[in-house]
């Protein structure tokens, strides 16, 4: 029960972020938010927040209750603590591949990271946050679709001081959706020209997972129930098979 019950706690915030970033509505400049989210409860697990193992919690005080006694209102207090503790470490684990594949520099998404980190100023409250002599050329040249353009970079880098200028009495919202957003820049085009350009770019390249369930699919079809125990090298060489024998015979 309590290895179920670290799953949940683990499982469910990242669940709800995958949620998220599926939606249809959900758009590059909203994304570092979610991972940020996410972030933040990786760091309070490492420190055993209430908050990010409720199901733990739940799990320990029902076999470990506080059960007060003459002069110790709590006499199962270390215990309970100890076990909670000792399951948070395989938690510990999950939230670690997160910010190992993801958060951390140099890590595997680094790139992709790096792109949202870009976009994120495309959020006006975001933007709001940084100061008018913010030099953003940094993280224009994270962007795919910039990087290599430096025409480009220049001429959204020159409308940063009138972007930020009229965030000031607009004071937008954290909490802004799509729409919001869709809405927020088309009503700014004439102002911010070059930065309105990158959010038509920047809006349509919405975070997807369509290549990994694509690799389900395949799965799915080159594997029946009882072979679902196969080794991760057969599984690999099955793959390589069904995609050279698809790529042969369009060549015949």
């Amino acid at each position: 029960m309590m290895d179920f019950a670290v799953v949940l706690d683990v499982g469910l915030p990242s669940y709800a972020a995958t949620y998220n970033l599926e939606g249809d509505d959900f758009l590059a400049p909203l994304v570092m938010d979610e991972l940020l989210k996410l972030e933040s409860y990786r760091s309070h697990w490492s420190y055993a927040h209430p908050q990010t193992h409720p199901k733990v919690r739940q799990v320990a005080h029902a076999r470990y209750p506080i059960s007060p006694s003459f002069g110790n209102p709590d006499p199962q207090l270390q215990v309970r603590k100890q076990w909670i503790e000792t399951t948070l470490l395989k938690g510990t684990l999950a939230w670690n591949y997160f910010y190992d594949t993801i958060m951390k520099r140099d890590a595997e998404m680094e790139p992709e990271r790096m792109h949202f980190e870009g976009a994120h100023l495309w959020h006006p409250a975001v933007a709001r946050m940084q100061g008018r002599e913010f030099d953003i050329r940094p993280y224009l040249a994270k962007i795919h679709l910039l990087k290599e353009d430096e025409q480009r970079i220049s001429d959204i880098a020159g409308e940063w001081v009138t972007y930020r200028a009229l965030l000031d009495p607009i004071r937008p919202s954290r909490q802004m959706s799509g729409e919001d957003l869709r809405t927020f820049w088309e009503a700014h085009k004439e102002a911010l020209p070059h930065m309105f350009a990158c959010a038509q770019d920047l809006l349509l390249g919405q975070p997807s997972s369509a290549t990994a369930e694509r690799v389900f699919s395949i799965l799915a079809q080159t594997f029946t129930k009882q072979q679902f125990s196969t080794l991760q090298d057969l599984i690999e060489l099955q793959i390589m098979m069904r995609y050279h024998d698809r790529q042969r015979k369009k060549y015949l």
